[in-house]
């Protein structure tokens, strides 16, 4: 009795360290770590490294249009004001004081102003003394002083003057460009235009429509004061809330945050000549929108194939450690029926 007591203890699996369950579990585990981290960790690695290649691709695909657009606005703007310069430049070399002075001559360069570039609305010659001696235009803006005013005294020292956007006696948005006579081919004097802030306002607009649907574009002035309307900062003569931009005359790329918390890609440049910054605009969420489709996909693909990897790992492991301790317990079991028979012909 006391023999088959302790043939059936040593029958139970349990009490044989080789085939317990704990030793094939320690066993399972290690085989499902090993071979998951082999199989794994290059994944991971390889998706780390297209991750990171991806975006740097996304970042420079959402600025490098940006600051395209941006550049191509400031050849755009700075070829509009250069032309009304040397247009006025132009006229105060060819013709007189006498001329000009004559309202009937000033009209009709007006009108010659009008039709060869555009964007003219008047004229006005104005003397050494600031006094405006002669206008051409739909005011009536003769005999008014400009000599307190500091565009008057810049025009004399740098010889030319372009102004930002404001009301004047006019009370409506506008800029101006002056020219000075050069005192040493004749009497000195200033000519004065004034430009229409629409055509300043179209150009900026077909920037704004090249960065749709939520892109935004205007000009500022050196105290961040709006030239031209804008979606997100307000109306012209409003101060913007951008923060100070760093003077750049070449297209510069920056992040900033707005008062929402909102990132926003602001790209900018300054016209040259002029107290302009061209300003474009658009909220970063919207430029990445396709880099969030993909971080997505390659996200859930990655995280997919981890889920099989470790399916199949697991699986493959189980079967093999059960198999094994399958044939182990055979092992076992015909081992203990050889030392049985051993102890009983020994008996016997």
């Amino acid at each position: 009795m006391i023999d088959e007591a302790n043939e059936a203890i040593d029958l139970q699996p349990e009490h044989d360290e080789l085939v317990s369950q704990r030793r094939y579990r320690k066993i399972l585990i290690t085989a499902v770590v090993a071979v998951s981290v082999v199989a794994i960790l290059p994944l991971l690695v390889m998706t780390g490294l297209n991750y990171y290649q991806y975006q740097e691709a996304f970042d420079a695909e959402l600025t490098r249009p940006m600051v395209r657009f941006t550049a191509n606005g400031q050849q755009s703007l700075e070829s509009f004001l250069s032309e009304r310069l040397s247009a006025l430049s132009m006229v105060v070399r060819e013709r007189s004081f006498e001329e000009l002075s004559d309202a009937g001559k000033l009209d009709r360069v007006l009108v010659n102003m009008k039709q060869a570039f555009g964007g003219f609305v008047d004229l006005g010659v104005i003397d050494e003394r600031g006094i405006q001696v002669a206008y051409a235009g739909p005011y009536e803006l003769e005999g008014r002083s400009y000599r307190e005013h500091d565009w008057f005294h810049e025009v004399r020292v740098r010889g030319f003057h372009i102004s930002d956007v404001f009301l004047g006696y006019r009370n409506l948005p506008h800029f101006v460009v002056a020219v000075q006579k050069d005192p040493v081919v004749g009497q000195e004097f200033v000519l004065r235009a004034t430009i229409d802030t629409e055509v300043i306002n179209r150009l900026v607009h077909s920037l704004e429509r090249a960065i749709e649907p939520s892109g935004d574009a205007f000009i500022i002035n050196g105290e961040g004061v709006l030239q031209t309307p804008s979606r997100r900062f307000g109306a012209v003569m409003e101060r913007s809330s951008l923060p100070a931009l760093p003077y750049s005359t070449e297209a510069n790329l920056i992040e900033i945050e707005e008062e929402s918390g909102e990132p926003l890609m602001v790209s900018y440049v300054q016209i040259e000549r002029s107290p302009f910054t061209l300003v474009l605009a658009s909220p970063r969420g919207t430029l990445q929108a396709g880099w969030v489709s993909l971080r997505r996909d390659l996200l859930g693909f990655l995280a997919i194939t981890i889920l099989v990897i470790l399916a199949v790992v697991v699986g493959a492991s189980t079967y093999m450690v059960n198999r094994a301790r399958e044939e182990d317990l055979k092992r076992r079991a015909l081992y203990h029926k050889m030392e049985y028979t051993n102890k009983l012909a020994a008996i016997g």
